[in-house]
């Protein structure tokens, strides 16, 4: 069949040119798409060799003048266009062109195109950018322009060119591996390795990534198809199930363990030599061949035992395959779970060609390749990765032995800083040096150099090794021999860009500094002059920009907290001690480094136990969340916690997910979750119960707070060396102390009268502080009272009520020479004894009673009444006594501190409905009163009028008990009095009411504990004798009083247990 496309430069006249004319170039355009899929079939109209491709034109002539200049214009017309971007196919489905020095035309003489079809060659590989969207055009000119010049010229080149390919085809159109290739082909295979010298190579402006030798170099980089296709099978079962439809052409078995770096890295060696020898042997490439890699031994189940992570051996292969315009065709595992990193292959790369246990045809008929540029694994994205030296390689491998597996060294752990962890942070700020940097987000790594400095990095977590190219920010010179810790972080700039931000230096210029302290090393770190995080916002060229962290001392951290940049990838800030050694991190005196996290930014790490699905709503899920029991190292659920999401943002959560889920919490202090990212299983190190329980129940810690922190040094009480910030200058001693340590010495914040730092002591039993002048007020009492005043009954009161005023006026009077009485609190006050309470001259008084119209009277005759001192404060309210909230809502509002004297004359049974509520009441009134202070008042004794019958009944009084009833709290009965409604009454038991008090620290006054009648008896003064039956009535009315224990706690140079537990 005659080229039409080749007579373009045969000559009118004759026949055909001679087969080699100098200086005389032919143009041919390579017409096949870049994405390459394999193709076993060997068939005699598909073969792929010159002729076949002249005559399906996918190999054709291009018309024009054989100059220079036409010459150049169709270089740069298949060059300019050229960009890592599928799209640009529609305009220039070239995949590349093909200069020769002979002319390739099926109506001449065929013997120089089968001998350019047999001519071994050279298949350079350039290391331009490889990722979608890669700028390559013009770097791809400059590089020919230099490629061209050094080819032109030598005559043992028959022919040269350019093509390209896209490896790892998907839906997605960022997908694929883009590779550029030069090529030639050579007069013979002597001659093939002569050709270039590095120091020519040196000359082509763009990296050289790979040279490789290959035979019959024009079909195997002009073809429809892939020349080579690897397929990789890990475990027996896969091998087996590949091996039993077809068989590869070619097989290689890595007898290698996955536990052991140096055994697995040697085998992958053999096989890169082996695979190079199979290209340059002797192959026509007229179909695909296969080319079956092997490794037989499992891997590994358990992370710890992972030293060469999975992916790592495929990228190895893949980066081969990609030098030599080859692909990965398909990996085949034993079982979805069949080691680690597996189960995170197959479900971060669905549309991968990852397989379990399938055969060869199957992994054919996909016609798909692995994309090394865009596989998920880990955290490290795969397009910033640079495929390694053997030496470099070494280096990592060494790294990783040094400093990651090496069971004698561990990297500082970070403490959270919470409520529980407050107290220990402040004392380390306040003894210690502290600097801080911004907490990055990221992917934890070692960056190291060899002596060249060539880069290499190691994901800490999946030890996954990869070299970088030179992108240190701001350094001209190259770094040699260092190691960095480090964290890569994405750039908010563009999703491709990435920052490694430098933390810490573990090696610097060939010396191990772990044993240095932290500012020395850092110092080493700056003198490299590296550019720091805030100088660069986004990273370079290569998509990645090398920076170090900038640490600052807590005078300047104001610019890292305010405000914390929302647009940078940090989430809080880290507190380092500047005098810590890396080497002494696994002791136990070790300076703790400390992480804050701002309230809006606490996520945590659960593991998915199941899903559940949400009633009455098929677009939301329930995950019920796992965290790892730090003692068994299992998972167990977190208080039986869940997490709800919309199925259209998580669309892969499952059972055994990991997922990072933000911690909210509202107004109230109720949390809960919300999902930020979803991972496959294993991808993420799970939260321990203990991690998740301290921040749960722990409030968090506030900017405001920090910055409290920052200061903890000028709260440092020299006496006891602790911090509080309560506390004030001693002036004899010119040093600072602590509030506690002024309590030890007799000093402390009085309770009652609110004076700080006074002289005084403590309450021995509630341990509060009283100043000297109140301890001296509590144990006085009021010498100018009026006593013998007894306040006059209502007008037409009976006996019963005169007796009654009068006794409360006897006991006031009793009881005023043994406690205080300058600050009384009188429960259900009625009104009929306030006037008392005027002339024995207290000077504050507090009224409390249900009934408005009583405490309005009360108001109304205190205003009106000129028996008040004038400096005197008297007050009454309208509210329950016995509620629960009247002595923290009710009565501190409108009287702070505490009473000289609580009174209760009248209503007492209401707070003895139960035990329960009984405690309460003596408790809060214990509470209520100062040292020394008194609790008096009058109520009906029960186990007196029991004794009188189930019914007792006279003029005056009548009273009944259920049958059941007894004399014993938590009964009642009902009494009438004089005529009145019938009402009913809770037993107070006295000797109930003694037992609780003295629990609540107070002693009961026995003289002040008569029945009525036997008062009023002994009342020189009182004259009228009431009947028998008033007598009867009198006699079941009681008088108690009570004084609060006033026993101070002399200062002592050793602190209290309360106050030690106050300081921890």
């Amino acid at each position: 069949m005659l080229n039409v496309n080749a007579k373009a430069f045969v000559p009118p006249t004759e026949v055909a040119p001679p087969p080699f004319q100098e200086n005389i170039i032919y143009r041919y355009r390579i017409d096949t798409s870049i994405n390459k899929y394999p193709d076993v079939v060997k068939d005699v109209q598909r073969l792929n060799n010159i002729p076949s491709l002249l005559t399906t034109r996918r190999l054709f002539a291009v018309k024009g003048d054989l100059d220079e200049e036409s010459l150049r214009y169709f270089v740069e017309q298949n060059i300019l266009p050229v960009a890592n971007n599928p799209e640009n196919e529609n305009t220039s489905p070239s995949s590349g062109f093909l200069l020769s020095r002979t002319l390739l035309s099926l109506n001449v003489d065929m013997h120089s195109v089968f001998a350019l079809n047999d001519a071994p060659g050279l298949l350079v590989r350039l290391d331009f950018p490889k990722e979608f969207g890669g700028e390559v055009n013009m770097p791809l000119n400059y590089a020919w322009d230099a490629f061209y010049s050094l080819v032109n010229r030598d005559h043992r080149v028959t022919a040269f060119g350019y093509s390209r390919s896209r490896i790892g085809v998907s839906s997605s159109k960022e997908s694929g591996t883009y590779c550029h290739y030069f090529f030639v082909s050579c007069v013979d295979k002597k001659n093939d390795r002569a050709l270039f010298s590095p120091a020519e190579l040196s000359g082509l402006r763009a990296p050289v990534q790979r040279i490789v030798s290959v035979s019959s170099i024009v079909p195997f980089t002009c073809s429809y198809r892939t020349p080579v296709s690897v397929v990789i099978t890990l475990g027996k079962k896969a091998k087996e199930s590949l091996r039993s439809e077809m068989v590869a052409d070619f097989s290689f078995n890595c007898a290698c363990s996955f536990d052991n770096i140096e055994e697995t890295y040697e085998s992958l060696s053999l096989f890169e030599e082996s695979f190079l020898d199979t290209l340059n042997n002797n192959c026509k490439w007229e179909r695909t061949y296969i080319y079956h890699l092997s490794f037989d031994s499992d891997i590994p189940k358990e992370k710890s035992l992972v030293a060469v992570p999975i992916w790592d051996a495929i990228y190895f292969v893949g980066n081969i395959c990609d030098d030599c315009a080859c692909n990965i065709a398909g990996v085949s595992f034993s079982a979805s779970e069949s080691g680690v990193g597996v189960e995170q292959l197959l479900l971060r790369n669905k549309e991968a060609p990852f397989f379990v246990n399938a055969t060869l045809s199957d992994i054919m008929e996909k016609k798909l390749s692995v994309d090394t540029t865009n596989t998920l694994f880990g955290g490290i994205p795969q397009h910033i990765r640079r495929p390694f030296s053997r030496p470099l390689h070494q280096l990592a491998i060494r790294a990783i032995s040094a400093f990651i597996t090496n069971k004698d060294f561990s990297f500082p752990k970070e403490k959270s800083i919470t409520r529980k962890t407050f107290s220990d942070v402040a004392n380390a700020f306040s003894k210690s040096t502290y600097v801080a940097k911004k907490k990055c987000i990221g992917t934890q790594v070692l960056i190291g150099t060899d002596s060249y400095g060539n880069l290499f990095g190691v994901e800490i977590d999946t030890l996954s090794t990869f070299a970088l190219p030179d992108c240190f920010g701001g350094v001209a010179s190259r770094i040699p021999e260092c190691v960095f810790v480090a964290v890569l972080s994405p750039s908010y700039r563009n999703l491709m860009e990435y920052r490694i931000i430098l933390q810490d230096v573990l090696v610097f210029q060939g010396s191990d500094v772990t044993d240095t302290p932290f500012s020395e090393r850092w110092g080493y770190v700056e003198s490299l002059y590296i550019d720091d995080e805030d100088s660069w916002r986004h990273a370079s060229a290569d998509h990645v920009v090398i920076l170090r962290a900038r640490h600052v001392p807590f005078d300047k951290i104001q610019d890292l907290l305010s405000p914390l940049p929302s647009d940078h990838c940090t989430r809080g800030l880290v507190f380092l001690c500047s005098t810590e050694e890396i080497s002494d991190s696994h002791k136990a005196e070790t300076k703790q480094t400390f992480l804050w996290t701002p309230p809006e930014s606490i996520s945590l790490f659960f593991r998915v136990s199941k899903t559940v699905e949400v009633a009455d709503n098929d677009q939301v899920k329930k995950a019920l969340l796992e965290v790892v029991d730090a003692e068994t190292d299992k998972y167990a659920p977190y208080e039986d916690e869940y997490v709800e999401y919309y199925l259209s943002a998580f669309p892969d959560v499952k059972k055994g997910s990991i997922v990072e889920c933000l911690l909210c919490r509202d107004e109230n202090d109720a949390h809960w979750w919300d999902i930020l990212q979803a991972f496959s299983p294993d991808a993420k190190k799970v939260s321990t119960y203990n991690e998740v329980d301290e921040f749960v129940h722990s409030p968090s810690v506030t900017q405001k707070e920090v910055l409290w922190l920052l200061n903890a040094s000028s709260y440092v009480c020299e006496r006891c060396g602790r911090v509080n910030d309560k506390g004030m200058r001693n002036e004899r001693h010119n040093s600072y102390w602590c509030h506690f340590c002024w309590i030890e010495t007799g000093h402390g914040d009085c309770v009652y009268c609110g004076r700080t730092f006074a002289l005084g002591m403590l309450h021995e039993q509630s341990h509060l502080f009283y100043c000297e002048n109140c301890w001296t007020c509590f144990s006085t009492w009021n010498t100018e009272a009026e006593r013998g005043y007894h306040v006059p009954p209502p007008p037409n009161a009976k006996i019963t009520q005169q007796v009654t005023t009068r006794c409360i006026s006897l006991l006031i009077d009793m009881v005023n020479t043994k406690v205080p009485t300058n600050d009384v609190l009188d429960l259900c006050c009625g009104g009929s004894v306030v006037r008392k309470w005027m002339r024995n001259k207290t000077d504050r008084y507090l009224g409390i009673d249900n009934q408005s119209t009583i405490v309005d009277s009360m108001r109304e005759s205190i205003h009106s009444s000129k028996e008040l001192l004038p400096n005197a404060r008297y007050n009454v309210i309208c509210a329950d006594v016995f509620s629960k909230d009247l002595w923290m809502e009710t009565i501190t509002k409108v009287h702070p501190r505490q009473f000289h004297t609580i009174a209760c004359f009248s209503g007492l049974h209401h707070a003895f409905v139960n035990e329960e509520q009984a405690r309460i009441f003596v408790g809060s009134v214990a509470n209520a009163l100062v040292p020394g202070g008194g609790f008096l008042g009058l109520f009906i004794d029960a186990d007196i009028l029991h004794a009188r019958g189930k019914t007792f009944s006279n003029s005056i009084v009548q009273s009944k008990w259920e049958d059941s009833a007894v004399p014993r709290i938590g009964n009642h009965f009902t009494i009438t009095v004089e005529g009145e409604e019938e009402r009913e009454v809770n037993v107070v038991p006295m000797d109930f009411l003694i037992a609780v008090a003295t629990e609540y620290g107070m002693t009961v006054m026995t003289e002040a504990c008569q029945t009525l009648g036997d008062l009023v008896e002994k009342d020189p003064n009182w004259t009228k004798v009431p009947s028998a039956e008033e007598r009867e009535y009198l006699g079941v009315l009681r008088s108690f009083a009570f004084k609060k224990d006033s026993t101070h706690q002399l200062p002592s140079t050793q602190p209290s247990k309360v106050q030690n537990d106050s300081r921890n």
